[in-house]
């Protein structure tokens, strides 16, 4: 008996937070490049994302340029309007609605013959992240660096949350670049 009341136990107050990650980040590069040649970058945008800009009521392009901007500089690399590489990214975020039934039996009755049953239910909005980061060569215009981190956290998460949310997305794929 003490052994089921351990499992359960385990089961239902430990398994659920067990795969709770932070972001996953994966990478393309073109190995063969030679980074030592790159001094100075800029940003480049395209008319869709100018156009999504103007549009955004969110903090979140500008926290990307900043945070991306802040690590490169502590790399050694400068922003120049006449730049050896350029910076592009795109974010996006999707929101899925669950709504989600539970059932737990837990119960103790006399001489072991009876059991409660709860019956819960409840809704979870799960919002994942996804943040691409390119660079690319100004002379001939091929990406030679590519990261990818993706994540999820809750709608409900407060600005600085989310603000937190996207420097480590961009923390995480820009960690790898070569310092000069």
């Amino acid at each position: 008996m003490n052994r089921r009341l351990i499992t359960l136990f385990i089961f239902v107050c430990i398994v659920p937070f067990s795969g709770c990650a932070q972001t996953n980040t994966s990478f393309r590069y073109n190995q063969p490049f030679d980074y030592s040649s790159l001094k100075t970058y800029s940003w480049q945008t395209n008319h869709k994302q100018k156009e999504a800009l103007n549009q955004e009521k969110t903090d979140e392009p500008e926290i990307i340029r900043q945070t991306v901007n802040a690590l490169l500089t502590e790399k050694g690399y400068g922003l120049s309007p006449k730049a050896d590489f350029h910076v592009s990214y795109h974010y996006s975020t999707k929101t899925r609605h669950k709504n989600i039934l539970s059932m737990i039996g837990i119960g103790i009755g006399s001489f072991g013959r009876y059991c409660g049953l709860e019956s819960s239910r409840w809704h979870k909005n799960d919002t994942r992240g996804q943040l691409v980061i390119e660079l690319s060569d100004a002379k001939h215009g091929h990406i030679f660096w590519k990261g990818t981190s993706t994540g999820k956290f809750t709608s409900n998460s407060k600005k600085p949350g989310r603000e937190n949310y996207i420097k480590t997305m961009v923390e995480d794929i820009i960690k790898d670049i070569p310092s000069i």
